[in-house]
């Protein structure tokens, strides 16, 4: 069972097992969170599908509305990175 973090915490203490939506102009991205300090976990949705892939949240600190979300994902063909549309919003959950 997850709960929603409120948003004056989203983001910013990010845990194991956490999952971030984060919505852009095009998509929505699901980052199922790893390793924290490293924010490394399972990336799916928009131009990856409903697929999940490895990958890192190269700057997490950017999750800001209108910025852009770039990923680090593993593929077949080595390692590429993906930059999202605008970003809308970003929701923050986390298991009870």
């Amino acid at each position: 069972m997850y709960y929603e973090v409120q948003a004056g915490e989203a983001c910013c203490d990010v845990r194991v097992s956490d999952i971030l939506w984060i919505h852009t102009r095009h998509s929505l991205y699901e980052f199922f969170v790893i390793d924290p300090v490293k924010v490394y976990g399972m990336v799916k949705g928009g131009v990856l599908g409903s697929g999940a892939k490895e990958g890192f949240l190269c700057l997490p600190l950017s999750l800001a509305v209108g910025s852009r979300a770039e990923l680090l994902i593993e593929s077949r063909k080595g390692a590429r990175y993906l930059t999202t549309s605008p970003i809308t919003s970003v929701r923050h959950f986390r298991s009870s």
